[in-house]
């Protein structure tokens, strides 16, 4: 599966402004939390148009479920660990 260039450097771009945003909402407006929630669901939402947009993105990703049970295992083995 192949993405544009454009397309990733759009990506990138909007993960480290994410990042700079952080740091101003958290050290300079002492509001993390509201940061938090408005970034996680816009970039959830960013996700889930991209996924059905796109068909066979989530497996690109490691998202699927075709190794959902490996993935599983590991996570597993990680969590009863400690």
């Amino acid at each position: 599966m192949e993405i544009s260039r454009a397309r990733a450097r759009g990506e990138i771009a909007a993960v480290v402004l994410t990042g700079a945003a952080f740091l101003v909402f958290e050290n300079l407006l002492n509001a993390k939390l509201p940061f938090l929630a408005v970034a996680g669901l816009g970039w959830t939402a960013y996700l889930v148009s991209r996924m059905r947009g796109t068909s066979g993105l989530a497996e690109a990703w490691g998202l699927g479920r075709s190794n959902f049970l490996e993935a599983s295992k590991g996570a597993g083995g990680i969590l009863a660990a400690g």
